[in-house]
């Protein structure tokens, strides 16, 4: 996952180096109070973007940032 401050001129991973970088799946909170929260999820079952038809591409699991992406969490055991 990167992150950026300055409408897109330049860009800052702030996933750990040993996860998965493509994304294909991104959600805010939209309760009150809550929209500091963001979810991120990595895979597809069937397809890709990157490849007509299909294909399995298995992802790290779901990420989560409660700190404006300055952090955060995965938990790879919920893999697709």
């Amino acid at each position: 996952m990167f992150r950026t401050t300055d409408g897109g001129n330049n860009w800052v991973k702030v996933s750990a180096n040993d996860e998965i970088h493509n994304v294909t799946a991104i959600a805010q909170d939209p309760r009150p109070g809550f929209q500091n929260i963001w979810y991120y999820g990595t895979g597809e079952r069937l397809g890709n973007s990157a490849v007509l038809g299909g294909f399995n591409y298995f992802g790290n699991g779901i990420g989560k940032s409660t700190e404006k992406w300055l952090n955060m969490e995965s938990n790879s055991r919920n893999a697709v």
